[in-house]
């Protein structure tokens, strides 16, 4: 059995990918009920996607033939297909290479070639748009600490962290709720004496890439795959939660409009700044603690000292994300490197996961990776604000694709084929189905709007 640890593992990974880092227009109660409306989808989604990541584990490690998957003659359509090798032994195969069983080679073995493309390219896009996210996050945090402009920490925060996400320091990992909770008591604890208005907007997702990564670390046994989904799923509970009541803090600090004000008034007159908003602050393509912090030290000296914590902690979130982020992508790049090396070599998917030259793969792996990075890089320091745009049209339309078009052709797939007989630990409840296509029909819906709201 797993150590305990990494379900508490999968549940921290979750938590820090998942934080939010856009803030714009909403309100709190509509903030709510999307939070209530991303637990209940989500977790359909991430339910019927485990059964994927267990069939895919059995047949690439089992080295089953997926054409023969694809069969629809079986003699007996209703008898269970048993892997050629037990569980355990599936599972020690796994342990020794965790890097097999990716997004990209899901997507080999249950879409058609084309899907195939499709769906590793958006695997790599929708990393960008939370990785420039949190550069420009942590950026904006450390220059506020020690008050230089950004600009000149974009540069070595991209670099540094690209490189020591490579060390990949796990064990940071497991501070980060502990670190991020205490900057939420504290603002909770002071935000009566501290009235405005505040409004924004959450953009999370994504589990679809995140999650063959974090199943790496579980065995096939059902009730390890339960513990793993309800860690998971606590995760997103506990996101909701506490993002609802940083919100509801952070409420009365900052202003939702303002008037242009210039800076040099406060100066000449002492009158404070009311520039800052996150209506400024998205102008700008900066993150929301930047007005926030301000207001606390012109209007609240004697909490100065939360606003700058909070700048820290901040920082060493945004900072803990961006490595998670990079470790995902790194491994997913290797995924789409194997893929191309089926693709143009006419392997069959499982040949490729026994022959890949590891080392040619790496090399690959690191020079695809450092060319995400920098693209990374320029866009979070020529055009900060592009990726406020990105995010709330491109990653969330992604995400939409990925949800509601791509992983239910995945799905379908597997169930009308020889697949659906492969006997799994823990396989979908009639409900999950239901479930699953709900969550479908609502991501496309979300998808058509988003494309309708950008058209007009």
């Amino acid at each position: 059995m797993a150590n305990p640890s990494a379900f508490c593992g999968e549940y921290f990974k979750y938590f820090i990918v998942s934080l939010p880092s856009v803030v714009d227009l909403s309100g709190l109660p509509p903030l709510i009920v999307s939070f209530c409306l991303n637990i209940v989808l989500q977790s359909s989604i991430i339910y019927a996607y485990t059964t994927l990541m267990q069939q895919a584990r059995i047949i690439i490690f089992s080295s089953l033939d997926t054409n023969h998957l694809q069969d629809s003659d079986k003699e007996d359509e209703n008898s269970p297909i048993l892997a050629p090798i037990s569980f355990e032994e599936i599972d020690k195969k796994n342990q020794a290479n965790k890097v097999l069983v990716t997004s990209s080679a899901i997507g080999g073995i249950f879409l058609p070639i084309f899907g195939q493309i499709i769906f590793n390219l958006f695997v790599i896009l929708l990393f960008m748009p939370p990785m420039i996210s949190a550069a420009l996050g942590g950026s904006q945090s450390f220059a506020a600490l020690i008050g230089v402009n950004y600009n000149y920490i974009i540069g070595p925060y991209v670099w540094i962290f690209a490189i020591l996400s490579m060390i990949a320091h796990r064990v940071l990992h497991y501070s980060i709720p502990i670190m991020a909770g205490l900057k939420y008591v504290l603002l909770l604890t002071i935000y009566q004496f501290i009235d405005s208005c505040f409004k924004f907007y959450l953009n999370a997702g994504g589990f679809e890439i995140m999650a063959p990564t974090m199943f790496a670390s579980i065995n096939l046994k059902k009730r390890e795959i339960i513990l793993f989904l309800v860690a998971i799923i606590s995760a997103i509970i506990t996101i909701a939660f506490i993002q609802a009541l940083w919100t509801a803090a952070v409420l009365r600090i900052v202003p939702q409009t303002c008037q242009d004000i210039p800076y040099s008034w406060h100066d000449q007159f002492g009158i404070v700044n009311d520039t800052d908003s996150p209506i400024r602050a998205k102008r700008h393509g900066v993150l929301s603690i930047i007005p926030m912090m301000k207001i606390i030290k012109s209007r609240y000296p004697e909490y100065n000292w939360i606003a700058s914590f909070s700048a820290g902690t901040l920082f060493y979130m945004m900072s803990i994300n961006f490595i998670c982020n990079a470790l995902v992508l790194a491994n997913n790049i290797t995924g789409v490197i194997t893929f191309m090396q089926k693709l143009f070599n006419r392997k069959r998917l499982e040949d490729a996961s026994r022959k890949v030259d590891i080392v040619s793969t790496d090399l690959y792996t690191m020079i695809g990776y450092f060319l995400v990075i920098a693209i990374i890089f320029l866009i979070a320091f020529f055009n900060s604000k592009a990726f406020i745009v990105v995010l709330a049209y491109g990653a969330t339309s992604g995400n939409n694709i990925i949800g509601g078009i791509v992983l239910p052709i995945m799905f379908v797939r597997s169930h009308f084929s020889q697949a659906r007989h492969l006997e799994i630990p823990l396989p979908l409840h009639p409900i999950g189905y239901i479930l699953f296509a709900i969550a479908a029909i609502y991501l496309n819906v979300q998808l058509v709007y988003a494309i309708i709201k950008l058209a007009s």
